[in-house]
């Protein structure tokens, strides 16, 4: 597969799925690195954490309409944090949640069926979101295929676990709604997101797809997980 669809609307897909749009390298921003790193360097180098969420310090409900410009500026902060010495500076020195806030005003006024985007709230404050809902995979377009289109946290909240928060919240909802295995894409060269994913029982499907993304020129690797007993 090759470049497909808009990207916070720089980068073209093949899957005509509206929620990958939103983005496709999910996980690239969670528990990555420790909280109160700085911005330049937060998404590199620093140890992958999984397992500090405490139950008392989160919460994870769907999203509403009014979460709309917080998602937005999650999106965008994370991508800058993120990718930082991955994709050009200029590209992501030019993201702005405005960018982003009408797409997401949009799909929380209207959610179909059998797709979610859940958030995770810390004393009542968002801190990450993730966006799932059925494969638009040529290869895994049937009714039980679930993809996980995408899952940031506020890079002030990486490393205490919200990720992984997320990431069961998802799992659950996959098997709530009837999918019986999900798939997700992140970048091939994104070990830390790629650890994450592969901790929580993810695997990695052999399939890769190239894409550009501002001036640079990427590749995206596919993971897969079944869900027993859905």
């Amino acid at each position: 597969m090759l470049l497909h669809r808009h990207l916070l609307g720089c980068v073209s897909f093949l899957v005509p799925s509206s929620d990958r749009a939103i983005g496709l390298f999910s996980a690239a921003t969670i528990d990555t690195s420790r909280a109160g790193a700085g911005t330049q360097a937060a998404g590199r180098g620093a140890p992958l954490v999984l397992f500090t969420y405490s139950p008392a310090m989160a919460r994870i409900r769907d999203a509403r309409p009014p979460d709309a410009a917080r998602l937005a500026e999650i999106h965008v902060v994370s991508w800058q944090v993120a990718y930082r010495g991955v994709l050009a500076d200029e590209f992501l020195d030019r993201l702005t949640s405005t960018t982003r806030l009408d797409w997401w005003t949009s799909r929380l006024a209207r959610i179909p069926p059998r797709w979610a985007v859940l958030v995770t709230e810390d004393e009542g404050h968002v801190t990450g979101f993730v966006s799932i809902g059925h494969c638009a995979d040529d290869d895994r377009s049937h009714s039980e295929a679930g993809e996980l289109y995408a899952m940031y946290v506020d890079p002030l909240h990486w490393g205490l676990g919200f990720g992984r928060h997320l990431l069961v919240g998802a799992e659950e909802r996959f098997r709530a709604d009837a999918y019986t295995n999900a798939s997700l894409w992140v970048l091939r060269d994104n070990q830390r997101a790629r650890r994450f994913y592969e901790l929580g029982g993810w695997r990695a499907d052999g399939v890769e797809q190239r894409m550009v993304i501002g001036s640079d020129a990427v590749t995206a690797v596919r993971y897969l997980k079944g869900f027993a007993g859905s």
